[in-house]
C-alpha cells in the first residue's frame, strides 16, 4: 500500500469561497482546511480568483511528504 503526499494550502486573505483550485490538472473543491492527498511523484497546484494572477506550484513529492503551498490572493 503506498502513502500519500499531502499539500498543504494556504491562501491569504482568509480563504475566500470563490477561488478555483486545480490539483495535477484536476478541479478540486476549495476547503477552509485547503488539504489535498495526491499519489507520490511529481505534482502541481494551481490557485485562481477572477481578475488575480494565478498562484502555482509545481515539484516532487515524496511519499509521506506534505508541502505548504502559500498563496496571496
Amino acid at each position: 500500500m503506498e502513502k500519500f503526499s499531502t499539500i498543504k494550502l494556504e491562501v491569504q486573505p482568509a480563504p475566500p469561497r470563490d477561488y478555483k483550485v486545480v490539483v495535477n490538472g484536476e478541479e478540486c473543491p476549495a476547503t477552509e482546511e485547503g488539504v489535498y492527498k495526491v499519489l507520490p511523484g511529481d505534482s502541481s497546484i494551481n490557485v485562481s480568483r477572477p481578475n488575480l494572477p494565478v498562484c502555482q506550484w509545481r515539484g516532487p513529492l515524496t511519499a509521506g511528504q506534505t508541502r505548504v503551498v502559500n498563496c496571496r490572493l
